[in-house]
């Protein structure tokens, strides 16, 4: 590994196929050398249409591949914990997608992991590259909008196929909360600055399928500041933030997609009132030119494993939370 760090893609999942593999083919410091799946022909389809030397018919061939140092993961969320271990035990890297894992047991077992066999992880969560919100954190730290008080976060999509896809899927830990909702979860602790000290939740749950269609969360943060999320996978698609506090307010309305669907930040400050726009930028190559940067120069990622693990709770606890119906702690 000179200048470059090469990666396995571990499944031919939509998400690999149209997002990932495309952003680390426009990095510089990256290049995608092999592709993986549970049926050889469609890792050879992908690898033909994507121009991918190599092409495996189970994910440890890609493990044991030399020419491998890392590996993307866009597996089912049921999957992260095994293979993020096996591909740790086996010496190469994790871009793991998001939610990290399933439990907080599991997070830590893919970090134990990471750390023994001295390897990089991180959860790919990309909309954290796009520039909007390291704008936002700076508005916030003028004081702008004063002191926080309200944190608004929302990610939904109408799903149409429930009986094949995976999302569906309460067998592969799927649901609206875990596959989309989780983004809410991360801005709303990314944008307190600070880890909720208790949850409330609701859900429609699907018991066919067992899975949260939608999903609605309260997260009481210290200092009474209360983060609401809305997420779910049978409405219209909504993605945005809003944070609400004394002296203003600041709305975000392409929070999570706005990379290459044009993006805006509207502050106002009093009487005053601002929008920044923000040019078009590839979030997927961002994250993971971000990482290969990481692995070239022995640098911790900036979406620690650890702040993964916190993300991981809290989403247990909201899932807890809405199974009882009442508030529950976040461990």
């Amino acid at each position: 590994m000179a200048d470059k760090v090469r990666y396995g893609v571990i499944s031919t999942a939509k998400i690999g196929r149209t997002a990932l593999i495309p952003g680390a083919q426009k990095t510089t410091n990256s290049e995608v050398v092999a592709i993986s799946s549970r049926d050889k022909s469609k890792a050879e389809e992908c690898a033909k249409e994507l121009g991918i030397p190599k092409a495996y018919g189970s994910y440890d061939e890609v493990l044991h591949d030399p020419d491998v140092d890392a590996v993307i993961a866009p597996l089912p969320n049921a999957l992260h914990c095994e293979w993020a271990v096996k591909a740790a035990e086996a010496g190469k890297h994790i871009l793991c997608e998001k939610p990290l894992a399933v439990t907080v047991e599991e997070a830590q077992q893919m970090i134990d992991a990471a750390k023994a066999n001295h390897v990089l992880l991180m959860e790919a969560f990309m909309y954290r590259f796009h520039p909007q919100h390291t704008f936002v954190k700076k508005k916030l730290a003028s004081g702008a909008v004063g002191d926080i008080k309200i944190v608004r976060a929302e990610f939904s999509y109408f799903l149409g196929d429930w009986e094949t896809n995976i999302r569906a899927s309460g067998e592969m830990r799927g649901g609206g909360l875990m596959d989309v909702g989780c983004y809410a979860v991360n801005a709303l602790r990314f944008l307190m600055g600070d880890e909720p000290v208790s949850v409330q939740a609701y859900h429609r749950f699907d018991e066919t399928h067992g899975v949260d269609g939608t999903f609605v969360g309260i997260l009481k943060f210290p200092g009474g500041r209360m983060g609401i999320l809305c997420s779910g996978m049978e409405e219209f698609g909504r993605n945005r933030y809003e944070i609400i506090g004394t002296e203003g307010m600041i709305d975000v309305p392409r929070a999570f997609t706005g990379g290459s669907r044009g993006a805006t930040v509207t502050v106002v400050s009093g009487k005053d009132s601002q929008t920044e726009t923000f040019e078009d930028i590839n979030q997927y190559q961002a994250e993971i030119e971000h990482f290969s940067g990481c692995i070239l120069n022995g640098k911790e990622p900036m979406l620690t494993p650890e702040d993964a693990k916190k993300n991981t709770a809290v989403i247990v606890a909201l899932k807890h939370a809405a199974r009882k119906e009442k508030a529950v702690p976040v461990a």
